[in-house]
């Protein structure tokens, strides 16, 4: 069984969704807890083997334009759960 990966941090999560994008692993989805969102990838050791790489930048290669497509991706959904808080 994949076990998930649950993450919140701006900066990981645009990585983890390129890398998803790019089929390193799976985006399951995102949530809401407490008004901040989360976003599940599994298999959470496959998450865990790509974060270790990024933060010692020996990173796989993911194109420029996924991670950028990606960082957009993660602000547009976390502006617009912020809306749908509000209401």
């Amino acid at each position: 069984m994949n076990k998930s990966y649950i993450e919140k941090d701006k900066e990981l999560v645009p990585f983890l969704l390129a890398a998803s994008n790019n089929f390193l692993l799976r985006f399951e989805r995102h949530f809401v807890k407490n008004g901040i969102v989360y976003w599940e990838f599994t298999p959470a050791k496959e998450a865990e083997r790509l974060i270790e790489k990024l933060l010692r930048k020996s990173e796989p290669h993911i194109p420029v334009k996924d991670v950028f497509e990606a960082i957009n991706f993660f602000w547009r959904t976390v502006e617009n759960e912020k809306r749908r808080e509000k209401k």
